[in-house]
Parts: C-alpha cells; sequence; structure tokens
C-alpha cells in the first residue's frame, strides 16, 4: 500500500512483475533494487574488476551503488598510475573499465631526470621548422608533395549486337499453322 501511495495509483495488478523483474529481489514483503554487480565501495570495485578478464562497463559500476561514479573517476585519474583505465567505446556506447596492474614490469619508474630530458628536448615552431629541416639537408614534406594522379575517364564498352535468331516453337505445330 505504501508502495501504491508513492506512485499515486493502484499498483496491485503489477506486483507479479515486480516479483519477476531480474533487477528487483522480492524477500518478506519488500521489494529491493538488486545491482548487477555485488559491491559496496571503492574496494570491492577493485577486487571485481581485478578478478574480471574483460572487463565490467562503466554503467553497470555506477548502477552498484551512490558513490561509484566518484569513485571510479578517482581510480582512473590517479596522478602516477591509475588504478583502473577506462576504455571509450562507440558513442553511444556504455564505457569499459579494466584493472591496472601496478605491476613495475608493466609500468616501469621512470626518474625525474629523464622526464626533465624529454620535457626539455627542443623543439622548433612550425614557422621554423622548414628553415630548419633544410639547414639539415633534409626535404621539406610540403615541397616533395607529388600531385595525385588524376584517375582516367572510363570508356564506354560498345554495347554487343544481338542477332536475331529465329524462334520456333515446335510443340505446337497446330496452333502455328497458318
Amino acid at each position: 500500500t505504501q508502495l501504491s501511495t508513492v506512485a499515486g495509483c493502484d499498483v496491485t495488478p503489477h506486483m507479479a512483475e515486480l516479483a519477476n523483474n531480474p533487477k528487483i529481489s522480492f524477500h518478506d514483503n519488500i521489494y529491493e533494487y538488486k545491482p548487477p554487480h555485488p559491491i559496496n565501495n571503492k574496494e570491492e570495485m577493485l577486487l571485481l574488476l581485478q578478478h574480471s578478464d574483460h572487463g565490467i562497463l562503466v554503467n553497470e559500476l555506477k548502477d552498484c551503488y551512490p558513490a561509484a561514479e566518484a569513485d571510479i573517476k578517482e581510480l582512473s585519474s590517479r596522478e602516477s598510475i591509475p588504478q583502473i583505465y577506462i576504455v571509450k567505446t562507440e558513442k553511444g556506447a556504455s564505457d569499459i573499465a579494466f584493472y591496472s596492474d601496478p605491476d613495475p614490469d608493466y609500468f616501469p619508474y621512470v626518474g625525474k631526470d629523464i622526464i626533465d630530458l624529454w620535457l626539455h628536448v627542443d623543439t622548433p615552431r612550425f614557422s621554423e621548422l622548414q628553415d630548419r629541416l633544410a639547414g639539415a639537408g633534409l626535404p621539406c614534406l610540403s615541397t616533395g608533395i607529388v600531385a595525385a594522379r588524376k584517375k582516367a575517364p572510363k570508356t564506354q564498352k560498345k554495347a554487343t549486337r544481338r542477332r536475331p535468331t529465329k524462334v520456333t516453337n515446335v510443340h505446337m505445330p497446330s496452333l502455328l499453322d497458318d
């Protein structure tokens, strides 16, 4: 009856449908949402992703508990090595979350000195690039672009002439006799 008052209509005819719904569990006259995965916090989410070989849809993880979306964002945006990776899928489809194994064999430590070397490599501006390439004796791609070949126009084939053949209906000689 509480459900009927909240819904504003009589829901008695739909009670059997609710009990048979795979996303709703019914026990002791209580209807309860059944999430796609039995997790309630960030640690359980990490364990679930760790044991999943094919990843889990992000929408399924968001349906598990209220703070799941914030936890997914936090776990995927760690500064050093993220604990989960989110793989973007086609437009309209749900993204997929994968566990990121922080094993040093997969993610070797890169020292700060190497990162500084990488960041301080002198790269020329685009306007200076042509001059620097010419100074090094390298051809610039913009001057060496080969014009695309034009396709030859399609030639029309001559229509094959059909020779007229005499059609005889030998199976109906009485109808054809004039």
